[in-house]
């Protein structure tokens, strides 16, 4: 008997901490992407914190060393000031630290079964008007185009939000959510930068650079002082504090990316732009020049509003309970995921092993709905619908 290959095949159901959904229960147990939270849902992290831990870690061993073996000697030789000014540094940055890493980015709630079956119909009527709605393998519009401000915007369809990202936002790979005016995925902060906490990462990138600085140039009068008053000159002050050259070492290799960093931000605040614009060159779309559009018109003004303006609420609400139809939205979804599960293992089954070529989605959907023959490239014209928005 011949031998056949056989390859285990994983498909998408929702995974969440509850087994069923009903109302009254709490959002952040249900909700999707690659998310920690903690305190009923009040604070959230990326699964992907290792390097968050190591951003702790340094500023932490880094502030400990300059407190217990420097502050002692500057206080009695120099100033009582040395440690009053690294509190309030250190106190400002460790805040915004955890004020960037644990709060809600700007995360764009994903689209119910009901609404993305609206945007499914709703599309294909618009870039298919000659052609019935049965057809099996449905082509429906994957960009829309929007007039705002004179402007032309290419809002893109997310397969995994399930619904077309606004301006300025973008998926985030890591976090595995919609960001609204998403910046970066920053690993040092185990979190992504976007509209709701990037204030909070600016003043940590700032303050940081400036704690740098300062247990740098304390370390430096340190060694200096002690050295002058050593018999033994430098090598005997170094074999006395060893922690004051460690930690020297340390802020000086940090403070060229930190200044560089700062210095990036500021133009970035300066202009009213993310770092996705600005890598990409702009905002994707028929108008190149649309990135005017967000500017305030003058420097003080994009700072004013990016660092002191209001700060929108949070769109997921992570608190609160789920209301009965989004419950059963929700539990509707999950039973058609089950559904098309155990449908592919059959198939599976039936074929003697071979491997599924893509795996099975809910469906309905502009992505479930296009076959690899007939789904249309980036270029086709109905990929787009055009919408003119006030």
């Amino acid at each position: 008997m011949a031998n056949t290959r056989t390859r285990t095949v994983s498909f998408p159901v929702p995974q969440t901490s509850v087994d069923s959904f009903s109302s009254g229960t709490k959002r952040w147990k249900v909700f999707p992407g690659k998310l920690m939270f903690f305190c009923g849902g009040r604070l959230m992290l990326s699964k992907q914190y290792g390097i968050f831990v190591l951003t702790l870690v340094l500023i932490l061993a880094t502030s400990v060393m300059f407190f217990v073996f420097d502050c002692p000697y500057l206080v009695k030789q120099v100033s009582v000031a040395f440690p009053i000014v690294g509190g309030i540094l250190f106190a400002f940055t460790f805040s915004t630290l955890m004020r960037t890493a644990f709060s809600d980015p700007g995360i764009i709630p994903r689209t119910l079964m009901d609404e993305t079956e609206y945007w499914d119909t709703k599309l294909y009527s618009i870039s298919n008007p000659s052609e019935s709605q049965s057809t099996a393998n449905r082509v429906v519009a994957r960009y829309l185009d929007i007039q705002m401000k004179d402007h032309v915007l290419k809002l893109k369809w997310c397969h995994t939000c399930k619904l077309f990202r606004p301006p300025r936002s973008s998926h985030c790979s890591i976090c595995d959510n919609c960001i609204d005016q998403f910046d970066h995925h920053c690993p040092w902060v185990g979190n992504c930068v976007g509209k709701r906490n990037y204030r909070y990462f600016y003043t940590f990138v700032v303050t940081l650079s400036l704690f740098a600085m300062f247990i740098f140039g304390s370390n430096v009068a340190h060694l200096v002082l002690r050295s002058q008053q050593s018999q033994g000159g430098f090598v005997e002050t170094i074999k006395a504090t060893p922690a004051s050259l460690v930690e020297a070492i340390i802020c000086f290799l940090s403070l060229w990316s930190l200044l560089g960093l700062v210095g990036y931000h500021t133009y970035l605040v300066s202009t009213n732009m993310t770092t996705n614009e600005d890598i990409k060159g702009g905002f994707p779309g028929t108008d190149q020049n649309a990135s005017e559009m967000f500017s305030h018109g003058s420097v003080f003004k994009n700072f004013f509003v990016v660092l002191c303006g209001p700060r929108p609420p949070s769109y997921i609400d992570a608190t609160a309970e789920l209301d009965p139809h989004t419950a059963a939205m929700l539990q509707r979804e999950r039973e058609a995921h089950l559904a098309n599960a155990q449908a592919a293992q059959v198939a599976l089954d039936m074929r003697g092993g071979l491997a599924v070529q893509e795996s099975v989605v809910r469906p309905l959907t502009p992505r479930s709905a296009v076959s690899d023959g007939a789904r249309p490239t980036r270029s086709s014209s109905s990929n787009h619908a055009t919408i003119a928005v006030a």
